[in-house]
Protein backbone atom coordinates (compact mmCIF):
# COMPACT_ATOMS: atom_id res chain seq x y z
CA UNK A 1 0.00 0.00 0.00
CA UNK A 2 1.36 3.65 -1.11
CA UNK A 3 1.18 6.56 1.28
CA UNK A 4 0.86 9.81 0.45
CA UNK A 5 3.31 12.38 -0.85
CA UNK A 6 3.97 15.77 -0.39
CA UNK A 7 1.92 15.94 -4.27
CA UNK A 8 -0.58 14.28 -2.38
CA UNK A 9 -1.29 16.64 0.26
CA UNK A 10 -0.34 19.68 -2.20
CA UNK A 11 -3.34 19.07 -4.53
CA UNK A 12 -5.61 18.24 -1.36
CA UNK A 13 -4.48 21.88 -0.45
CA UNK A 14 -5.06 23.07 -3.54
CA UNK A 15 -8.66 21.94 -3.67
CA UNK A 16 -9.53 22.82 -0.71
CA UNK A 17 -8.76 26.62 -1.36
CA UNK A 18 -10.54 26.03 -4.44
CA UNK A 19 -14.04 25.40 -2.81
CA UNK A 20 -12.98 27.39 0.51
CA UNK A 21 -12.14 31.10 -0.95
CA UNK A 22 -15.21 31.46 -3.49
CA UNK A 23 -17.63 29.86 -0.75
CA UNK A 24 -16.00 32.66 1.95
CA UNK A 25 -16.73 35.55 -0.58
CA UNK A 26 -20.25 34.51 -0.89
CA UNK A 27 -20.90 34.05 2.04
CA UNK A 28 -19.94 37.19 3.15
CA UNK A 29 -21.70 38.94 0.28
CA UNK A 30 -24.80 37.19 1.40
CA UNK A 31 -24.08 39.27 4.49
CA UNK A 32 -22.86 35.72 7.09
CA UNK A 33 -19.34 35.32 8.11
CA UNK A 34 -17.24 33.94 6.22
CA UNK A 35 -16.19 30.98 8.38
CA UNK A 36 -19.23 28.91 7.17
CA UNK A 37 -17.73 28.16 3.80
CA UNK A 38 -15.73 25.49 5.93
CA UNK A 39 -18.51 23.83 5.46
CA UNK A 40 -17.87 22.91 2.69
CA UNK A 41 -15.39 20.75 3.28
CA UNK A 42 -16.99 18.26 5.22
CA UNK A 43 -18.76 15.57 3.28
CA UNK A 44 -22.40 15.38 3.11
CA UNK A 45 -22.60 18.37 5.18
CA UNK A 46 -21.32 20.18 2.33
CA UNK A 47 -24.90 19.26 0.61
CA UNK A 48 -26.81 20.28 3.21
CA UNK A 49 -25.24 23.88 4.08
CA UNK A 50 -25.46 24.66 -0.07
CA UNK A 51 -28.88 23.55 -0.01
CA UNK A 52 -29.93 25.31 3.12
CA UNK A 53 -27.65 28.68 2.62
CA UNK A 54 -29.71 28.92 -1.56
CA UNK A 55 -33.14 28.84 1.05
CA UNK A 56 -32.48 30.83 4.32
CA UNK A 57 -33.00 34.70 4.27
CA UNK A 58 -29.67 36.70 3.24
CA UNK A 59 -29.23 39.29 5.76
CA UNK A 60 -27.83 41.73 2.98
CA UNK A 61 -30.52 41.28 0.78
CA UNK A 62 -32.81 42.19 3.60
CA UNK A 63 -30.53 45.28 4.38
CA UNK A 64 -30.60 46.59 0.91
CA UNK A 65 -33.74 47.06 1.19
CA UNK A 66 -34.14 48.93 4.34
CA UNK A 67 -30.49 50.87 3.66
CA UNK A 68 -28.74 48.98 5.68
CA UNK A 69 -24.96 47.62 5.21
CA UNK A 70 -24.76 44.06 4.95
CA UNK A 71 -22.08 43.81 8.06
CA UNK A 72 -25.25 46.01 10.65
CA UNK A 73 -28.04 43.58 8.95
CA UNK A 74 -25.70 40.32 9.82
CA UNK A 75 -25.01 41.23 13.57
CA UNK A 76 -27.83 40.86 16.18
CA UNK A 77 -30.63 43.19 16.50
CA UNK A 78 -29.43 45.14 13.07
CA UNK A 79 -26.52 47.14 14.94
CA UNK A 80 -23.04 46.42 15.89
CA UNK A 81 -21.87 46.73 19.31
CA UNK A 82 -19.70 49.60 18.06
CA UNK A 83 -22.38 51.37 17.06
CA UNK A 84 -24.24 51.05 20.30
CA UNK A 85 -23.60 54.65 22.03
CA UNK A 86 -25.21 54.95 25.85
CA UNK A 87 -27.38 58.11 26.07
CA UNK A 88 -26.20 60.91 27.78
CA UNK A 89 -29.88 61.95 28.80
CA UNK A 90 -29.42 65.55 27.23
CA UNK A 91 -30.39 66.89 23.71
Amino acid sequence: MQSFSVWHLAVLAFLALVIVVPGWRIAEKAGYRGAWALLLLVPVVNLLAVWAFAFVRWPAISAAKVGMSPRQAGSVGGCSSQEIQPSTGGA
